[in-house]
């Protein structure tokens, strides 16, 4: 169908496509991360996550903000001695330093055509990768986070 002036344009995509998520712990006073890709968003991947963060710096004491997931509230989780996670108010992701990374990997990847899932997972994990920690502090560094250590 060609453009018509006023008319929205529609594609349909397939609704079997493959998923590939990230899950992300910044330190907003230090810029220090922590980024795994995983198949799924669920309480055995968080588990791995939370894992790997508690053996990054063990003698740090982390203090995790999370939405509310079903999976962050799992029964099943173990949470290791030097993790906290302390859970924001529902339908509040302006309070989650994370989404302004988010928002700052969108800005870069929004005009971007990948022709699959590999090559679009190439791209943000370049960006995160190229994420210094003075960037990760610009973004998420607010007063609200890092005075809440001292």
């Amino acid at each position: 169908m060609p453009y018509r002036k006023g008319r929205k344009t529609h594609r349909s995509l397939p609704t079997s496509l493959p998923k590939l998520l990230s899950l992300w712990c910044l330190f907003p006073i230090n810029g220090d991360n922590l980024t795994l890709e995983m198949p799924y968003c669920n309480t055995v991947c968080f588990q791995i996550f939370i894992d790997k963060l508690s053996v990054q710096k063990p003698e740090e004491f982390k203090i995790i903000l999370l939405d509310n997931g079903a999976f962050h509230h799992s029964r099943q989780l173990v949470i290791p001695k030097n993790i906290h996670l302390l859970f924001i108010p529902p339908y509040s992701p302006e309070l989650n330093p994370a989404e302004m990374i988010w928002r700052f990997i969108k800005g870069k990847t929004a005009n971007i055509i990948c022709k699959d899932l590999e090559e679009l997972s190439a791209k943000v994990t370049d960006i995160i990768n190229d994420m210094s920690n003075v960037i990760i502090q610009s973004i998420t560094g607010w007063k609200l986070f890092t005075n809440c250590a001292f």
